[in-house]
């Protein structure tokens, strides 16, 4: 599914409209799944990317069919971060972009370095406000800071984490990279 906000028409609260969607359509696949899951019937997680900026935008195609559609970098980086949740244990994965709408709630992922891009790009998993509120996702930014300033407190933090929530995918994430020796949060997914 392809979703744009901030065409044909111009919406200044484009990043927050696209925020706001994804956590809404992360809970109703969520719901649908666990519905599914119950009738014996596993379904994989929904995977949802979100980037802000530039596109092309319009009707595109040929006498017999035409899409309205956009394309450019913009939609590929959307494109490649829908795919790093499946790599990262999430279900939604921001650009810093979408992340600077005010009032965002949700934790750093890392700065990734992106397929096709040199420089990496700061990411976020946008949060519910009920997550976004737990003692977890308090003890998940500190262990995070600790682990982006090469502190080696940080492998102890995401250990004590999992223990915690052993269904977190990004914590189990992070603490796999820490114990396979590396530092920081640059994340090479090129």
């Amino acid at each position: 599914m392809h979703v744009l906000f901030g065409a044909p028409a111009d919406q200044p609260d484009h990043a927050a409209r696209a925020v706001a969607c994804a956590l809404a359509l992360d809970a109703r696949a969520e719901a649908l799944r666990a519905d599914w899951q119950q009738r014996g019937v596993a379904l994989g997680a929904t995977r949802i990317g979100l980037h802000s900026g530039p596109a092309l935008v319009g009707s595109f195609g040929g006498s017999g069919f035409f899409d309205y559609t956009a394309y450019g970098d913009t939609i590929n980086i959307a494109s490649r971060l829908e795919a790093a949740n499946k790599l990262l244990g999430t279900r939604i994965c921001a650009s810093g972009t979408v992340a600077a709408v005010p009032g965002f709630l949700g934790r750093p992922v890392g700065r990734l370095r992106l397929r096709g891009r040199s420089e990496p790009l700061p990411a976020f998993e946008p949060l519910d406000p009920a997550r976004a509120a737990t003692p977890l996702a308090a003890a998940y930014a500190e262990a995070y800071n600790l682990a982006d300033s090469a502190d080696p407190n940080a492998l102890g933090a995401f250990a004590a984490l999992l223990g915690q929530a052993r269904d977190d995918g990004l914590v189990s994430f992070h603490l796999k990279r820490l114990l396979d020796g590396q530092q920081g949060m640059l994340v090479d997914l090129a």
